[in-house]
């Protein structure tokens, strides 16, 4: 990032978690603040401070103690795009810097206006949620990074392994681009930042890689139950759809 900047050149970093923190924790009791509509634990925002359901939109502040201990000491778990955006700030304090993510695209036209400081050169680090990694095309991008990039694998979805290489690719793409009116290319550079060590079977980035990988990985697929069930659960659909069709069809007549 520090090259491609002193290049003049523009970097992309994806995470997609919008908000500060994952979830607020006390160090004591191991409380967690969860949503009362959701049951599900209330993301940490900092712009403006609250507690925020992602699903339902409930908000809360944010409390200085537990509220089962009445510790005021309480951690912060897991990584935001909030946060992400503090850290780079603080990293590259010379650098034009814009987030992209639900928080600022809420307002009418804040996605186009942030796309188009983008291509006009106006930004250098562009980092947000999945809402940067499709349909972009900079020319002036040659850094593209995923930040946990594999967060994603662990989802409990026998599909999550496609859908997180999905996503990274589609990122991917967004780094090197044309030379203006030229027919070379500018050279992109990807980096991803997993937890546990990158295999060619989590993270293909390479056709090559991905010739070897995707077979073994549909056969690792087809040798799961979730699979099966799957695909049993769309023919049985599929067979009633046809079914009740022929029924009201006879019916009519």
């Amino acid at each position: 990032m520090q090259g491609a900047l002193g290049r003049r050149e523009q970097v992309i970093l994806l995470l997609n978690r919008r908000g500060f923190a994952t979830y607020l924790q006390c160090p004591a009791c191991g409380d967690v603040r969860d949503c009362p509509h959701c049951a599900i634990a209330l993301t940490v925002h900092q712009t403006p401070p609250a507690f925020r359901c992602h699903y339902c939109g409930h908000e809360e502040t944010i409390p200085t103690a537990c509220r089962m201990c009445g510790k005021e000491v309480q951690r912060m778990r897991g990584l935001g795009t909030q946060q992400l955006e503090h850290f780079v700030v603080r990293r590259f304090p010379a650098a034009s810097i814009a987030r992209m993510d639900l928080d600022t695209t809420s307002s009418k036209w804040a996605h186009h206006r942030i796309l188009e400081r983008m291509a006009q050169g106006k930004l250098d680090i562009l980092l947000g949620t999945q809402m940067i990694a499709k349909g972009l095309d900079f020319p002036n991008v040659t850094v593209v990074g995923v930040v946990d990039a594999d967060t994603g694998l662990h989802l409990p979805d026998f599909r999550a392994a496609e859908r997180t290489f999905q996503l990274v690719a589609q990122v991917a793409g967004r780094a090197g681009g044309p030379r203006g009116d030229a027919c070379t290319c500018r050279p992109g550079r990807r980096t991803t930042t997993p937890y546990a060590p990158p295999r060619p079977t989590r993270f293909p980035s390479s056709p090559r890689s991905r010739s070897r990988c995707v077979p073994r990985r549909i056969r690792r697929i087809r040798r799961t139950s979730a699979w099966r069930v799957s695909w049993r659960r769309t023919k049985w659909r599929h067979e009633h759809r046809k079914w009740r069709r022929v029924w009201r069809h006879g019916c009519d007549a």
